[in-house]
């Protein structure tokens, strides 16, 4: 019988390091695929594209920070909370990423995408966060947008 409830144990154990492990690979993947689509569309001279990138349940918001800009919009109470890791894209509630609770994206018009809401989150919804990517043409940098 104890060993049982050993086995039982362990096995509940494994399965939790499973799911986190599974939980972690699905935000390092948003962080890499999300940076290739924007590297892809920064290379051209301009473009659009919707894209929907899969993220699990935990993480509720993905958001766009400036920490050299002041907060305001919607989600102006999260700032202070957000710029703390000082990276351009947080996931929200802070460790919900499982190790990967932020990322430094380059070529995005992070001036731009928070000029209206610092933070600009986009929530995930069912496991889904859809966004815009969009360069206009003279435009240097990538501008991301919720979809509609």
């Amino acid at each position: 019988i104890i060993l049982i409830v050993i086995f039982l144990a362990f096995s509940v154990y494994a399965i939790k390091k499973f799911l986190s492990l599974n939980s972690s690979v699905q935000a390092a993947k948003f962080i890499d695929s999300f940076q290739s689509d924007i590297d892809k569309l920064w290379k051209g001279t301009q473009g659009k594209t919707e894209k929907t990138y899969y993220l699990p349940g935990k993480i509720k918001m993905v958001c766009f920070v400036n920490s050299e800009d002041k907060a305001r919009g919607k989600n102006k109470e999260k700032y202070f909370e957000l710029t703390r890791l000082g990276q351009s894209v947080v996931f929200y509630p802070l460790g919900s990423g499982e190790g990967f609770d932020s990322a430094d994206i380059k070529h995005i018009n992070l001036e731009k995408i928070t000029e209206d809401e610092n933070p600009f989150c986009i929530k995930n919804s069912n496991g889904k966060v859809k966004v815009v990517l969009e360069k206009r043409y003279g435009e240097p940098l990538i501008t991301v947008k919720r979809s509609p």
